[in-house]
């Protein structure tokens, strides 16, 4: 086994065929803009002469004279074992050490544990690693710990993720109950999903924002998103989900008809007061429900006067690699929540990753708190009702080369 640096070529090709877990900075697009910001290193791992595996490491000056790193949440093997990621790490290490390396910060994207949909550890679990905290261990890194929480300033530790293998029935049949009933229901509506344009990216950052507001989210700042979005774009999906509300009243008015229609031929067929209790249930159910779509037909006439003929109903921000799509942001209008738009939008970008030949569509992070109390316990519901499992990563690791340097360094406040 060898490690040593590599063209960007030679990265770039790896990445164009690499099919495990990656997060998006260590995507070759962000590769390209950091460059123009930072230092930056490619390392290869090479097993039998073959490049099995990448590392994108970026520097920053620390102290004048020193570098802090990051890995971009990598290193990546071709084929992960602990035995050549504990190597290349090692290499990794020395390389920093080499290059006046001061600190570095390294978040694996590599599973620690995998948790059913309610938040249980699936012991048996082949995809397990908890070895990988030794692998670190070894090499002398420190641990951030275990932790339960969703903040900006830390990598996430547990992820929902989807298994969208095999048909869209597939899919289907692993949600929950209730998931499913409300998909259901919001195909029902003449919902429309559009594609933005960067110019009209502020219309999602409103909705985004919005509803990190009113669910207590950690902030994530504006223009990091901007960044986000300007640096990844040809990977990028930025969609909002969009409700014409006269052809929702055309489509409801359609449904009265044919409600209508049924009444009618009871009427024709039977003399209600002597027809059996099933007839008359029939007659009543399909009664209430002319009523039900009066008010949703009044309702739709009243949301027009208020707000326009169309009106938008949420937004989302996705990324897509070899191996599958993330759901990064997304955000609804409480106001308009009753058509079920993010469930309506889910779906369908989960038709678009299996179009794409994806097998994981990710929803991305949860706190780990999986009591009715937590924080984010409505946003673990709805990812856990299309039946995403949890994947537990193992969180953050640092090294400090330099211990005196890096403690004079914080009490004079230049790190």
């Amino acid at each position: 086994m060898l490690v040593k640096q590599i063209t960007e070529q030679e990265f770039y090709d790896y990445m164009e065929s690499y099919e495990g877990l990656y997060h998006f900075i260590h995507d070759e697009i962000y590769y390209d803009y950091v460059k123009t910001k930072l230092e930056t290193f490619l390392l290869g791992f090479y097993k039998d002469e073959k490049l099995s595996g990448v590392a994108f490491l970026s520097a920053y000056p620390m102290m004048r004279k020193y570098r802090g790193f990051s890995t971009h949440f990598g290193p990546l093997l071709t084929d992960f074992n602990n035995e050549d990621y504990a190597f290349f790490l090692r290499e990794i290490d020395q390389f920093i050490r080499n290059n006046k390396g001061l600190e570095v910060t390294i978040a694996p994207n590599q599973i620690y544990q995998v948790r059913d949909r309610d938040g249980n550890v699936i012991e048996e679990d082949p995809r397990n690693n908890r070895e990988i905290m030794d692998v670190f261990e070894r090499v002398g890194f420190k641990h951030h710990g275990f932790t339960k929480q969703l903040v900006f300033s830390e990598h996430l530790r547990y992820q929902s993720v989807v298994d969208i293998s095999g048909t869209l029935n597939d899919v289907y049949d692993r949600m929950e109950t209730k998931m499913r009933s409300n998909i259901r229901r919001a195909l029902k509506h003449p919902i429309k999903i559009r594609h933005l344009s960067p110019d009209e990216y502020d219309e999602f950052l409103y909705i985004y924002k919005d509803t990190e507001e009113r669910l207590g989210f950690d902030k994530v700042p504006s223009e990091r998103i901007l960044d986000q979005l300007r640096i990844l774009d040809k990977k990028i999906y930025v969609v909002l989900a969009e409700l014409d509300l006269d052809d929702l009243i055309q489509t409801l008015n359609e449904e009265k008809t044919e409600l209508q229609d049924e009444i009618d031929r009871l009427e024709k067929e039977h003399d209600l007061e002597k027809a059996s209790r099933k007839v008359r249930n029939v007659y009543k159910d399909t009664k209430t429900k002319i009523d039900q779509v009066q008010a949703q037909i009044e309702d739709a006439e009243a949301r027009i006067k208020k707000y326009g003929e169309v009106i938008p109903l949420s937004t989302a921000m996705y990324y897509f690699n070899n191996n599958e799509m993330v759901y990064l942001y997304s955000g609804s209008l409480r106001e308009h929540s009753k058509y079920l738009a993010t469930n309506f939008v889910t779906i369908k970008m989960i038709e678009d990753a299996q179009k794409k030949g994806l097998k994981r569509f990710n929803m991305y992070g949860i706190t780990g708190n999986f009591d009715e109390d937590a924080v984010d316990y409505g946003v673990f519901q709805f990812k856990r009702g299309f039946g995403a499992e949890i994947e537990e990563l193992p969180g953050t690791f640092s090294k400090i080369y330099h211990p005196m340097i890096y403690k004079i360094g914080k009490a004079l406040k230049r790190i």
